[in-house]
C-alpha cells in the first residue's frame, strides 16, 4: 500500500525532471532602449550646455 502513495510522487518527479529546461534562460534587459535614450539626451544636454556657455562668454567679451 505504502507505494501507490510514493510511486505518484516519483512519476510526477521524473515528468519535472524530463521537462525542465537546463539552458539558462535568455536575460534581455526590457528597459534597455529607454536606458540608452535617456543616455543619449544627458549626453546631449551636457553638449548644448557647454556651447550655450561658451555663446554666454562670447557675448560677454564683446561687450566689453
Amino acid at each position: 500500500m505504502r507505494n501507490h502513495n510514493i510511486l505518484p510522487l516519483i512519476l510526477c518527479t521524473i515528468l519535472l525532471a524530463a521537462c525542465s529546461d537546463n539552458k539558462e534562460a535568455k536575460t534581455e534587459k526590457i528597459f534597455q532602449p529607454q536606458v540608452d535614450s535617456l543616455n543619449k539626451a544627458k549626453e546631449l544636454e551636457k553638449t548644448l550646455l557647454d556651447a550655450d556657455q561658451r555663446r554666454r562668454k562670447a557675448i560677454d567679451e564683446q561687450t566689453r
